[in-house]
């Protein structure tokens, strides 16, 4: 739940309506599993451990917006 929370920016709400945050947490799910399962079928064996940030900032590097 911690990647969920810092990997998806899922560390506060945008409404105050319930029904809202209930869309933005599912999204939130939905875009994690879709993450987990690109690791398993897509990216390199090495990859499984490592978490969204390293991944996003690996991405970054390799289009040339890194260091």
């Amino acid at each position: 739940m911690k990647e969920v929370k810092a990997g998806f920016n899922m560390e506060y709400m945008p409404s105050g309506d319930f029904e809202g945050n209930a869309v933005w947490v599912g999204i939130g799910i939905l875009a994690y599993n879709l993450f987990i399962v690109s690791k398993l079928y897509l990216f390199p064996k090495g990859w499984l451990k490592k978490k969204i940030s390293a991944i996003r900032w690996q991405g970054k590097y390799w289009m040339g917006e890194g260091i």
